[in-house]
């Protein structure tokens, strides 16, 4: 094929644009004299971003899972609370009548033992069984709160 000098001025305008563009991105004539780290930075931007549609996807659905199960979950801690405060008639939750660790332990001792007592000696028993019917709501309150804290922990490694 003939030089003409029309092809000359094409090749060398072209030439020189491709040089001015990689003399302003220098970077990119580095990965085009390094192939192979070019293409293991290549797999780890795309692992990289792969890596963060992921994270934000399961934020999505987290969200979405939660704002779509809360009214169920809202519903049914709801119900239990109601089944509770109707079978308890109107106590406080989880508590127990006042005399009933009283008349527990009066029905396990016989009643002329207690009788037999000073009536300082049976004020100060029906004092420390009402502090020990305290003792045990506030363990059961606590063994709620344990309850519930594991059973969020269990949840939260389900999802």
């Amino acid at each position: 094929m003939p030089n003409f000098p029309i092809n000359d001025a094409i090749k060398n305008a072209v030439n020189s644009i491709i040089q001015d563009w990689i003399n302003a991105h220098p970077f990119i004539s580095w990965l085009m004299s390094h192939p192979g780290m070019g293409l293991i930075l290549f797999v780890f931007l795309i692992s990289l971003f792969s890596g963060f549609l992921q994270a934000i996807s399961s934020l999505f659905k987290q969200g979405w899972l939660f704002i779509l199960t809360s009214p169920f979950q809202l519903f049914q801690y709801s119900l239990i609370w109601i089944s509770q405060w109707m079978l308890n008639s109107g106590r406080p939750l989880n508590s127990e009548p006042r005399q009933s660790r009283l008349s527990q332990f009066l029905s396990t001792h016989p009643q002329r033992r207690i009788e037999s007592l000073s009536l300082e000696q049976q004020e100060r028993l029906i004092i420390l069984l009402q502090h020990l019917e305290d003792i045990h709501q506030e363990q059961n309150q606590l063994l709620q709160e344990v309850s519930a804290i594991l059973n969020l922990n269990r949840r939260s490694e389900n999802q």
